[in-house]
């Protein structure tokens, strides 16, 4: 059949332009047709089973078919009812154009929003069809929809497995089905010249539409014969927990409904190169591998009894909390959920958070999933669970991701740690780093947790999406030289250690283009790493001396330092373990120490005289605990700590020799430690192991000779 004449389709009054052929009409109304219907199908599922499956592979194959037939002839046959096949052939190029980007490893943020703006005006230039501008507008949105949100999108949903954000399956799915309502509303078949014609039109349009239907339903009952030997007749409830009821011998999650985090990094969801990586290396996997817990955890046991540790389990090993298991590091049956740490199904699993939430008291939640009615342990049932959340990722995204997950209230559960003891009226806290937050400078800006301890780090060696930046799964803070927590345990040092240190010296990096992104969506963690990460150190110093001086003369130095985190006390964390102190030096033109404050002594230990941020913990006996026995606590003194944004001023005298080479310079250092070396001679054994200290600021000052 000739091709409708741009005058014929401009001399039409209705929004219909026809559609010119016998094979170009019926094939995308019947195609379309069942695209309509099986992606709503799929759309309106919650959980696939063999059938919706089978529904899913036609409905992307056809998808594949439809987006290079529309590429390489559909395009210019449409355009060239009111344009010309040049004008179609343009806009295929330009979607295979930008689809190019890809395979240049250019950030699909960027081409993305590229590709919706080029396409958007092309066609505002080209669609315009005389006398009749709102069949130019409605025909112009119809082919961007089918350019844009099928074909390219459509392929990228495909092919390329980065794209995991809601967002860009909305897009299809909803750009879809607007674009099939165009398309039945804004194009028509011209009319049939003869009967044959009509009546073959018509068995050609029910038959695209029929035998992918039927080929759908046969592929499905065919799986669902084959593994119905392995259906088990009562498959398991979806459960939900309240973690404040954990108790020794109470088993709360049939281990069926539980999975190891490496299940999370197959293929190419969230692989070994992606978050995976970063939460493998992290001090969440680790919580109760360290070789300090481990040593707490059994003194605890011996002394106070088995189940007390559950006190410990719910935010170190949560998995052996649900399953109701006392923690006991020499128990191999224990390993592997050991090893699993904060388990990725553990936190994703958090429904709910009370506001005065302590102790790991949450609310967790294990629905059902793909093939929950299925005997999991069977690796093809493994095989084809992995296949179904690739397919369909919108119901593992609901299970997985809540509301809660973005507050402040959901870290607090595990990192506010009230002890049941009292002295002088007060409970006892042995780590709080929420409450100082509620009173910060960053929780009046609506600074979370999350905005600073999940910044937008460069994802290392990911092949699918070489720019991506996520959210780092590491929680990056003051955990210094983990390694050594945990010997044994490979690439400690390099993934996590090494930007560790980096935050603490105030080098984060964030991408570039991120940095634009989350300008545009407005986002908490730009004004984070703008003012507490980039160039910031926890605490900041300011130096103060004379500019002259004379031989024999003493000076006044005076240090300011300020609590530079804007969110928690100074130290942070159990203040018995970390150790943070200030060292102040002088030295003469000739590099002799003419002055020294207190520091390390030769066996490591901090000295007593030290001006140092913590605090003492005594027992019944009046002896200082330094091991963290925190269930022998009697008495808390010398509590010295920076509260958010406040500072504090040392003054020191500094007397210069009268035979001391001129300029001076005087040098003022915080150092941190992450464990003192009490700590460490209880658990590695005396002088075995030593931590690192890291500068965390310094201050430099010269005096010159008078």
């Amino acid at each position: 059949m000739p091709a409708v004449s741009p005058d014929q389709s401009v001399e039409n009054h209705s929004l219909t332009i026809q559609l010119p052929g016998l094979l170009l009409g019926p094939l995308l109304y019947g195609l379309i047709a069942f695209q309509s219907l099986s992606g709503l199908w799929i759309m309106l599922r919650k959980k696939l089973d063999f059938l919706d499956y089978s529904f899913l592979i036609v409905h992307r194959s056809i998808g594949i078919f439809l987006a290079l037939y529309l590429l390489f002839y559909g395009f210019f046959r449409i355009f060239r009812t009111f344009r010309s096949n040049r004008a179609g052939i343009v806009f295929s190029g330009l979607i295979l154009f930008f689809i190019g980007f890809y395979f240049f490893q250019t950030p699909y943020q960027i081409y993305y929003f590229l590709a919706a703006a080029f396409l958007a005006l092309y066609l505002a230039k080209t669609v315009r069809i005389e006398k009749h501008p709102v069949k130019s507008a409605a025909l112009a949105l119809f082919l961007w929809l089918l350019g844009f949100t099928i074909v390219f999108n459509g392929l990228h949903l495909c092919f390329v497995n980065a794209l995991r954000n809601d967002f860009y399956h909305l897009l299809h799915r909803y750009g879809a089905l607007t674009a099939a309502l165009c398309f039945y509303l804004l194009l028509g078949l011209p009319p049939a010249v003869s009967q044959a014609r009509r009546i073959m039109r018509i068995v050609l349009i029910a038959g695209l539409l029929l035998l992918p239907l039927i080929y759908s339903v046969k592929m499905g009952l065919n799986l669902t014969n084959r593994y119905a030997v392995l259906r088990d007749p009562t498959p398991p409830k979806p459960v939900q927990v309240d973690m404040a009821e954990a108790q020794a011998g109470k088993i709360f999650v049939p281990p069926e409904h539980l999975w190891p985090s490496a299940q999370c990094s197959t293929g190419s969801c969230h692989n070994h190169h992606t978050i995976y990586e970063q939460w493998y290396y992290s001090a969440h996997r680790l919580a109760g591998k360290t070789e300090p817990y481990k040593k707490l955890v059994k003194q605890y046991a011996k002394e106070k009894g088995p189940d007390a540790t559950l006190f410990c389990s719910r935010c170190h090993t949560p998995l052996l909390a649900l399953a109701g298991m006392p923690d006991n590091p020499d128990n191999p049956a224990q390993d592997a959920w050991r090893d699993e740490g904060i388990s990725c199904q553990y936190c994703h699993s958090i429904t709910a958070v009370p506001a005065d939430a302590d102790n790991g008291r949450v609310t967790l939640s294990f629905p059902n999933t793909h093939l929950d009615d299925y005997d999991s342990r069977h690796p093809e049932i493994a095989g084809w669970r992995d296949r179904f959340l690739n397919a369909n990722l919108m119901p593992h995204r609901d299970a997985f991701k809540h509301p809660v997950h973005s507050t402040s209230e959901y870290c607090a559960a595990c990192h506010r740690v009230k002890m049941s003891l009292q002295i002088d009226g007060k409970t006892i806290l042995l780590g709080d780093t929420h409450t100082p937050w509620l009173t910060s400078q960053s929780y009046r800006e609506g600074i979370t947790c999350q905005d600073c301890h999940l910044p937008l780090t460069k994802v290392t060696k990911n092949p699918d999406h070489p720019w991506h930046a996520a959210g780092d799964h590491r929680f990056v803070g003051t955990c210094q030289a983990l390694s050594l927590l945990v010997p044994g345990e490979e690439g400690i040092d390099k993934y996590y250690d090494e930007i560790t240190v980096q935050r603490l010296l105030g080098d984060i990096e964030i991408p570039t283009y991120e940095l634009y992104y989350l300008a545009f969506v407005s986002s908490g963690k730009l004004r984070a790493y703008q003012h507490y990460l980039k160039n910031q150190t926890p605490i900041a110093i300011e130096l103060t001396v004379p500019e002259k001086a004379g031989p024999a003369a003493t000076i006044s130095c005076l240090v300011r330092s300020r609590n530079n985190t804007h969110a928690h006390v100074l130290p942070s964390g159990p203040l018995d373990l970390n150790e943070l102190w200030l060292e102040v030096t002088a030295t003469d033109a000739r590099g002799r120490l003419i002055y020294s404050t207190p520091g390390l002594d030769e066996n490591h230990y901090l000295s007593e005289n030290a001006t140092s941020l913590g605090v003492e913990l005594y027992d019944d006996d009046g002896q200082r605990i330094f091991n963290h026995r925190f269930w022998a606590i009697a008495r808390v003194a010398n509590k010295r700590v920076l509260a958010p944004d406040e500072f504090r001023d040392d003054r020191f005298e500094i007397a210069i020799p009268e035979n001391a080479f001129f300029p001076i310079q005087i040098i003022a250092t915080w150092n941190y430690r992450r464990y003192n070396q009490h700590m460490a001679d209880w658990v590695y054994g005396p002088g075995v192991v030593t931590f690192p200290v890291t500068p965390m600021a310094e201050e430099k000052k010269t005096i010159v000779s008078e």
